[in-house]
């Protein structure tokens, strides 16, 4: 198989030919594709981005679930990959306490800006 320019510059190609005998861009330059588009990326782009011929596209969704499963990526509300540290997310548990009035508790949880710290 012949490998074009863009999956040549993966810094981890050889151990990923080592592996696989057609081997898909590393989880490594995946996230570093990422981080140099600066933004969420939507699946057709970052198909394009990577150089996935059609043959493998099985294998390519199944490594970016499995990334997303370890948590190394996220995909937002429009389908689009992004690296979890871009989410502006807030690390963090939820607990709920039942209260004394008979109706039920419910605890509201608002998406602050990073720049207003959480009170």
């Amino acid at each position: 198989m012949k490998l074009s320019t863009v999956r040549r510059r993966d810094p981890y190609l050889e151990r990923e030919l080592k592996r696989y005998e057609n081997p898909l861009p590393s989880r490594e330059y995946i996230l570093q594709v990422l981080e140099e588009q600066g933004r969420p990326v939507p699946f057709e782009e970052l198909r394009e981005l990577l150089d996935i011929d059609k043959l493998e596209l099985d294998a390519f969704q199944r490594r970016l679930r499995a990334m997303e499963r370890e948590a190394q990526l996220l995909r937002n509300r429009k389908g689009s990959y992004i690296l979890p540290e871009r989410a502006s997310l807030i690390a963090g548990r939820v607990e709920d306490y039942p209260t004394v009035m008979a109706s039920s508790s419910r605890m509201m949880v608002a998406r602050t800006s990073p720049s207003r710290p959480v009170r």
